[in-house]
């Protein structure tokens, strides 16, 4: 079968894109003007946050609280991010044993470079490798 030569040029730029087989670094670029909020979720694993001081951004990923794992914050970005309170869970159903998603909120304190980090783990299990991790790059400027 021949690929027509405008289909494959399309395939070949999508699959640099992140998340695709190239895997190079996305940056997202936040709104700095308004109340608009960034929400980033499981897809943006490994990107780059930009922002500026005092915008927020929400970080929301899925989580069964039921199973004993649960999203560990074990890098938090401080002092350049700042998280507000702790995590809201927001149930998939009322059924035994659902899932749903963790959010954490967060907000740029001054300008900087900051690593986020984020294990899913059993809290008991001490030496057990996380199940899932999450890590964000956020560039803040003034």
């Amino acid at each position: 079968m021949r690929i027509a030569p405008p289909v494959l040029a399309t395939f070949l730029a999508l699959a640099g894109l992140p998340g695709c087989a190239g895997g190079q670094e996305a940056t997202v670029h936040a709104a700095n003007e308004g109340t608009t909020s960034v929400r980033l979720g499981a897809r943006d694993d490994g990107r780059r946050l930009e922002l500026r001081v005092g915008r927020g951004f929400t970080l929301a990923l899925r989580a069964n609280l039921s199973t004993g794992y649960s999203w560990k914050v074990v890098s938090s970005g401080e002092p350049v991010l700042r998280r507000l309170g702790e995590p809201a869970f927001t149930e998939d159903s009322h059924q035994a044993g659902a899932g749903g998603t963790l959010t954490y909120e967060f907000r740029a304190e001054q300008a900087g470079t900051a690593s986020l980090a984020l294990v899913y783990v059993r809290e008991w299990e001490k030496d057990a490798k996380p199940a899932a991790t999450f890590t964000l790059t956020v560039v803040v400027t003034k």
